[in-house]
């Protein structure tokens, strides 16, 4: 008996020493400066803060990213430092594909539990991306919408790299959307 009570002592806590993440898919944002860079997804965990992201621009056109990005509490104002990214070569021009589009996961020093949102900053230069109040909890269904799927085939348009989906009527330059990327 106190075999058996000591090995379950021992899982609990090997489970409670495992480290933890949260992620937190298509995040709610509230305002950005730019379409070309799309987060899709944040990973909190104890060592990393994790921003997956799509870069958008036209084949053969190119897109940089700043190794003085940082990421900034909403709620504490505290900033956290980029410490790298793992397939986009900051600092440089990287042209985009034909897809036109690229993946881009930064890894950022790791927030306090308590922030409820963080800001992407790139610098403060006139063009640098501000996507601004980045939320790190699943925000609760409004009513009178629903979660899907989407899947499908892109047929005979090579030059497609997402798909954007805005109430009809309005301006994607003042209206927020959601963007899907399409993976080739």
């Amino acid at each position: 008996m106190k075999t058996r009570l000591l090995l379950f002592l021992m899982i609990c806590l090997s489970v409670a020493c495992t480290k933890q993440s949260r992620v937190i898919d298509y995040p709610v944002i509230d305002n950005k400066n730019t379409t070309t860079m799309e987060v899709y997804r944040v990973e909190l965990t104890d060592t990393a803060t994790i921003l997956y992201a799509e870069m958008y621009n036209r084949p053969n056109y190119w897109v940089r990213l700043s190794s003085g990005a940082y990421l900034e509490g909403v709620t504490s104002g505290k900033k956290y430092k980029l410490l790298k990214s793992s397939d986009f070569e900051l600092d440089k021009e990287v042209y985009m594909p034909e897809s036109g589009n690229s993946p881009a996961t930064l890894f950022f020093e790791p927030v306090d539990e308590n922030e409820e949102a963080i800001s992407f900053i790139e610098g403060s230069e006139k063009g640098d991306f501000h996507i601004e109040g980045i939320h790190l909890k699943k925000q609760p269904a409004q009513p009178g919408t629903f979660e899907c799927v989407l899947e499908g085939e892109v047929i005979d348009r090579p030059e497609s790299s997402r798909l954007t989906l805005i109430r009809a009527g309005k301006d994607m330059r003042t209206t927020p959307f959601i963007s899907i990327p399409v993976r080739w």
